[in-house]
């Protein structure tokens, strides 16, 4: 009893919270969620309860109606031969294109220096109409062959999908689009993935589309901190997002890349995760409205 009223309270507080101090439009949902893993049912330690708990980051709106400019531009200035952009971190690509909200988005390499150096994104990036980096190609990289094999796109027309790469038919009707390794929810039905990248807890960036695909779902789940959040599976992370409404969901780049940014009301670009590290990504996907 105790255990389900704190996290009653923890979700009441922390959905009128955030938009003190957050410039967000009143249809966008953004809400902070302290819960427990389902296996935390079964727990009788302070340990145990400890090691299961976990943070939910999200942020929900329709895309149609609130109409922002997305956008996923890296950084120039210093890339050099196949390179597709330079390394920035989610405050800073928020700050630099004036955005509202962004989290981040394709695997990347290399990884990790602490300073900027020049990336390669792994699958699709279109930002504004314009072809960042290409499409997926089969390659072994930590994620597997599947680093940017599922895109998820948004058409001129502000139609949303979450497709695999290759079932793509022609980028020119594409406005943004960026790319991730698995598809985790199709059409409401959790897709199981084996291998220790999905089944081991890390913190995750999710983005899902509802059945109408009109309405979006960022997700970050915190994680790799002790006491505070454990992170998620892939199965983990599924239910979520169906919990939330989605009907497709993509998983991008997670772990020390997870990060999602708003805009507070002085203009200056906040976490509103708790990042495991605040790492210079590849490339971000950021919303204007």
């Amino acid at each position: 009893m105790i255990l389900k009223l704190s996290i009653l309270l923890s979700i009441i507080f922390l959905s009128f919270g955030p938009k003190l101090s957050f410039a967000l439009p009143s249809e966008v949902e953004f809400k902070k969620i302290f819960t427990w893993h389902e296996t935390a049912k079964d727990c009788r330690t302070k340990k145990c309860r400890s090691e299961n708990k976990l943070v939910i980051n999200y942020i929900k709106f329709n895309l149609k109606k609130l109409n922002p400019t997305v956008v996923s531009k890296t950084k120039d200035g210093l890339s050099k031969g196949s390179f597709e952009g330079i390394s920035e971190t989610g405050l800073q690509f928020l700050q630099r294109n004036d955005l509202d909200i962004a989290i981040n988005a394709n695997f990347f390499y290399p990884c990790c220096e602490e300073k900027p150096e020049p990336k390669n994104l792994l699958g699709l990036v279109v930002s504004e109409g314009k072809i960042i980096s290409p499409p997926y190609e089969l390659k072994d990289e930590p994620c597997g062959k599947d680093c940017g094999k599922f895109s998820f796109i948004i058409k001129f027309d502000k139609t949303m999908d979450i497709l695999n790469a290759l079932d793509l038919k022609g980028l020119s009707s594409i406005q943004t689009a960026v790319s991730g390794s698995h598809m985790i929810v199709d059409r409401g039905k959790i897709i199981k993935i084996e291998g220790t990248f999905s089944t081991e807890r890390h913190p995750r960036t999710v983005i899902g589309i509802d059945k109408k695909r009109e309405s979006l779902i960022l997700v970050v789940f915190d994680g790799r901190q002790k006491h505070y959040s454990s992170g998620v599976t892939f199965e983990e992370a599924s239910n979520w997002l169906t919990k939330l409404g989605a009907h497709k969901a993509l998983n991008l780049d997670g772990g020390g890349s997870s990060i999602m940014a708003i805009k507070d009301k002085l203009g200056k670009a906040k976490a509103f995760n708790s990042p495991s590290s605040l790492r210079l990504n590849g490339n971000h996907l950021g919303f204007r409205f």
